[in-house]
């Protein structure tokens, strides 16, 4: 039976919502927008490929409410495209301020309670804080100490300056990672973990499928992420009795509504896409803000965003020679216009500069840039784009927006 697409009658909630959403809003004349619809909603099968990009705007909660709007009236498969790949099993696993896991809200007592009897103690009500309020907090010294597993914040979040004058105001730093990252650096405890390869467990990709994982090598002298943590824990008084990978997995399986059930036989045959045995996610219901930014007006001569030639942040991607051999080197892409005007040819050597930061890179004449734009990777030590630029936060999502900063180029 052929899916119904558009406003259908099933949940009037959200039909009058998207109504009334398609009524405020002024006529869109833009070319060939009517043909695009046409075609979505002919199509048997849609699916949406969402990056992180789409949210990393001061106002990114819109794009997001759109996108969502879509989903439902196309019925289509959304898929969350993320840096790491195994970040969806992290959102999974309740590693969010105001979830449990399995995807559930921490505020409704009737969900706690089922990971209560689990653990033999009680859960937090109390929501944890976001990312950026986490540093933010740092900095205002109301948090004290912290532990950073398997991530970079110095180097992968704008206006590094400022990220790390607030990690480096904590009396107490603790990094888990398999480099000694730019983070690493500024802290009192590093704690050697060990890649993939080198490790089990399970991954569970964007389109929600959770895939076998078995040690292949033993490279390096660091510990598998649970066995650090269990040593840890041990050490501060709560003893974890776990003797392998395959027994977290069991109590996964016994608290978790997505992965209910699941084990690592059924895991192993590849064809396991949560909810398998389990519940599927609930949604809710929610107003969409009004349109609260205004477009950003850049009155500096030349303004610097973030280009992502490599699906990835530097933390990894430098180490990896076959991407170096895609792309060795920064460069900062400017149009030919622009390059005419500071007398710059390509491979001269500039100085770019902004309110939260300076680098030195080569210059790459692009003629596809036609406008004041110049665009500059975050994938090289050094010279990443997130050093000069700043954020504001989306009031919504609490996301810090990094669309882009005024700069000053020069040639030296």
């Amino acid at each position: 039976m052929a899916k119904v697409k558009g406003i259908r009658g099933e949940k009037p909630a959200i039909d009058s919502i998207i109504t009334g959403i398609s009524q405020k809003s002024p006529e869109q004349n833009i070319e060939g927008l009517k043909e695009i619809a046409d075609v979505l909603l002919r199509s048997g099968s849609v699916s949406i490929v969402l990056g992180a990009d789409a949210a990393r705007r001061e106002d990114g909660h819109r794009t997001l409410f759109a996108i969502a709007g879509l989903t439902y009236l196309l019925e289509a498969r959304l898929y969350l495209l993320s840096e790491r790949p195994n970040e969806q099993g992290l959102i999974d696993m309740g590693c969010l301020p105001d979830m449990l896991p399995g995807g559930r809200p921490l505020g409704i007592s009737d969900f706690r309670k089922r990971f209560e009897t689990e653990w033999k103690t009680a859960v937090p009500v109390k929501e944890g804080l976001t990312l950026m309020k986490i540093i933010e907090a740092a900095k205002e010294k109301k948090i004290k100490a912290m532990y950073i597993m398997g991530e970079n914040p110095v180097f992968n979040l704008p206006d590094g300056a400022r990220i790390k004058e607030s990690l480096s105001s904590l009396d107490f730093l603790v990094v888990q990672d398999i480099f000694l990252t730019e983070t690493a650096e500024l802290a009192d405890v590093v704690l050697p973990a060990a890649c993939w390869p080198e490790k089990e467990g399970t991954f569970t990709n964007l389109e929600r499928r959770v895939q076998l994982l078995r040690k292949a090598v033993n490279a390096s002298p660091g510990m598998e992420d649970w066995r650090i943590i269990t040593a840890l824990s041990g050490k501060m008084g709560c003893k974890m009795a776990y003797s392998d990978a395959e027994e977290i997995m069991q109590e996964i399986a016994r608290v978790s509504p997505l992965y209910k059930d699941l084990t690592y036989g059924e895991i192993a045959k590849g064809t396991c896409l949560w909810p398998y045995y389990g519940e599927p996610l609930r949604g809710w219901l929610g107003e969409v803000p009004a349109a609260s930014v205004k477009p950003k007006k850049y009155n500096a001569e030349h303004y610097i965003a973030h280009e992502s030639i490599l699906f990835h942040s530097g933390t990894l991607s430098r180490r990896a020679s076959a991407l170096k051999k895609i792309s060795p080197e920064p460069l900062l892409k400017i149009g030919a216009h622009h390059a005419g005007k500071l007398s710059l040819k390509e491979g001269d050597v500039v100085s770019v500069s902004s309110a939260h930061g300076s680098v030195k890179v080569l210059i790459s004449i692009d003629l596809a840039i036609k406008d004041n734009k110049a665009l500059l990777s975050n994938n090289f030590e050094g010279a990443g784009v997130f050093s000069l630029i700043g954020y504001n936060m989306d009031p919504v999502t609490n996301i810090p927006g990094i669309e882009g900063c005024e700069v000053t180029i020069n040639k030296l």
